[in-house]
């Protein structure tokens, strides 16, 4: 009865070390999910920020460009003013001056206006002053110290910003539109990635959710992303705002120096962190009550069959073997049943034949055990016994495996260095190899437990065979690197872009036909492997494919080199388990040998 106290005890412990690990485990790993979800959150942010910072630069470019092509069509006569002004939507109003800054030309035109001396404005002095402008492409940085009329419109007063350019003794002067600039990234302020705004070089609010920031000229350099970005400072902030956390990730426009901020509260930005941790916490909880009860149940049969043993115990002391009702245990305690059926021997003395129906009945469930099982001398690393399944695993006759080393076949170390008696290691469902008789080493899982036999130290050592679960593993293995080798080398171009066009994944043999390296592609969009004289035509690709769910036909392309090829696409609109769209994915052929094959053919 001590022992099955002690026993019982042991397994409480045992239940309660679990229960503690797995608590700890749980408490790391929710940590360590915390803070992955926790990085992936602010690079995500960030990464957007840079993004809307990319295409702010990439917008004003294109509108530097188009004002100084405007200027140079009317220097030429080619259009007038009021049929090219037409065409940039942005400018509230564009000004044509002459050298002593009057004006000479505008649109909208308005006669009483003519005349207007611009020449006392920073602008028009930063342009006469430098001949040219500091840079190409650029909108100049006004002094806000000459008040806030120097950044609303001559016409209406609304807030705007002038892009000035001079050439031949004129300079046109354009008052963007704020508001324009508003519009245009409504749909990205909408993402549910956060809030958006933008400042100028002075933290002056130029893009803002609330249009009467922007209206009013707010200064918003106190606000911490805000102070980072203007002192040139790019990353992921979190502050207070209005009672509120905020998250927010800042990145530079270069051209001008604007500041681009994606700012949301922490609540929303880390509500995937909450969802996952509570997950893993249920999940933690739930472990916890099935090695409870797994461990309570153990301890309840293992009872019962120790109240069993010690009853047979007593009845052969008391002499009365006939009394005897055989028990029913799943327990693996070699230990204590060998040392319960040498107490009912030494007892019984004379009654060899019900020790021996005992005997009998422990070796049914010694040999009935469906796991490689070897009893080993702790001193001389002799096996001692071996059950049918070990025997089989080693493919030897049990009489060539007994009296052998355990270092021969499930122990290869060398002598003096066991992991567990020499070492002092612990063996608990721990991957090892064994070795066998044929010289093929397989995997298994093997568990040491030392025991006491006979007065002397042995171990008890049971494994499993995972051959087919490593085999398994392996064939993954390398399917997936034989799918991935076929994605990366097939001859056709295989590609999947993002809904404005840009590349998230092609094979390598688009990048090594056409030259472009993986870095140089996963930023590149397809409009500019076009010809210029074809790039205003992809936004009809992108309508087409959109409206019909598919598109296919003959797209030119250049390489990186300047060469003109000509490709056969098919492509098609990717949707998420929800249905919603989130790219386009195809395949392209170049034909352009074929082609001009096809045309030699005729000409012949």
């Amino acid at each position: 009865m001590k022992k099955k106290l002690k026993i019982k005890q042991i397994l409480a412990l045992l239940t309660i070390f679990i229960l503690v690990s797995i608590i700890i485990t749980g408490i790391l790993t929710l940590r360590l999910v915390g803070n992955k979800v926790n990085r992936e959150t602010r690079q995500r942010t960030y990464y957007m920020a840079k993004l809307l910072a990319s295409e702010i630069d990439l917008f004003q470019t294109q509108v530097s460009q188009s004002l100084r092509s405007l200027l140079s069509a009317y220097l030429e006569k080619k259009m007038s003013l009021k049929s090219t002004a037409n065409l940039l939507p942005f400018f509230e109003s564009i000004y044509i001056l002459n050298r002593e800054g009057l004006v000479e030309d505008l649109f909208p035109y308005e006669k009483e206006r003519l005349g207007i001396d611009f020449s006392g404005r920073p602008f028009f002095r930063e342009v006469i002053r430098n001949g040219t402008l500091p840079y190409s492409e650029a909108f100049i940085e006004l002094d806000l110290s000459t008040g806030s009329d120097a950044l609303v419109s001559p016409l209406t007063g609304n807030p705007t910003f002038p892009v000035a350019m001079m050439s031949k003794g004129k300079m046109i002067v354009g008052f963007f539109d704020l508001s324009y600039l508003a519009d245009t990234f409504s749909a990205i302020i909408n993402l549910g990635m956060g809030e958006l705004i933008v400042t100028d070089s002075s933290g002056t609010a130029v893009v803002h959710s609330d249009p009467s920031v922007v209206q009013e000229r707010r200064n918003l350099k106190n606000l911490l992303p805000i102070e980072k970005g203007l002192d040139r400072s790019e990353g992921t902030y979190i502050y207070s705002l209005q009672g509120k956390e905020m998250i927010g990730s800042v990145a530079l426009a270069l051209k001008p120096s604007w500041v681009v901020l994606l700012q949301q509260t922490k609540e929303k930005a880390f509500e995937l962190q909450r969802a996952v941790g509570l997950t893993l916490f249920f999940g933690i909880l739930s472990i916890a009550a099935i090695v409870f009860s797994l461990g309570y149940g153990s301890a309840h049969r293992l009872g019962r069959s120790l109240d069993g043993l010690a009853r047979m115990v007593e009845v052969l002391k008391a002499g009365k073997p006939n009394s005897l009702t055989p028990i029913k245990t799943f327990s693996r305690e070699i230990e204590d049943l060998s040392n319960d059926f040498s107490e009912m021997a030494y007892a019984v003395q004379l009654r060899e034949e019900k020790l021996q129906e005992k005997e009998t009945y422990l070796r049914t469930i010694f040999d009935s055990v469906q796991t490689g099982v070897l009893i080993i001398d702790a001193e001389t690393h002799i096996i001692r016994e071996a059950n049918p399944v070990a025997v089989k695993m080693i493919g030897l006759e049990k009489e060539q495996i007994v009296g052998s080393l355990c270092q021969r076949f499930v122990c290869p170390a060398e002598k003096n260095k066991c992991p567990v008696t020499d070492l002092g290691q612990c063996v608990d469902n721990s991957e090892r190899i064994l070795l066998r008789a044929s010289g093929d080493r397989i995997s298994i899982i093997k568990t040491v437990v030392p025991i006491e036999l006979g007065g002397r130290r042995h171990l008890l050592e049971s494994f499993m065979d995972i051959t087919k679960l490593k085999e398994a593993e392996e064939a993954l293995k390398k399917s997936e690197e034989k799918y991935r080798d076929i994605f990366e080398n097939v001859s056709d171009f295989w590609y999947l872009h993002d809904l404005k066009g840009f590349f998230v994944e092609t094979n390598m043999a688009f990048k090594e036909d056409y030259g472009f390296g993986r870095e140089e592609i996963r930023h590149m969009n397809i409009k500019d492997l076009l010809p210029e004289r074809y790039q205003d035509k992809f936004d009809d690709y992108l309508k087409e494919v959109m409206e019909k769910e598919r598109a296919q036909g003959l797209m030119l392309v250049v390489t990186k080199d300047g060469r003109e090829r000509t490709v056969e696409y098919k492509n098609s609109l990717v949707r998420d388990g929800n249905g919603k769209i989130i790219g386009v994915r195809g395949s392209a052929r170049d034909i352009t040998d074929l082609i001009q094959t096809q045309m030699a053919l005729k000409k012949a």
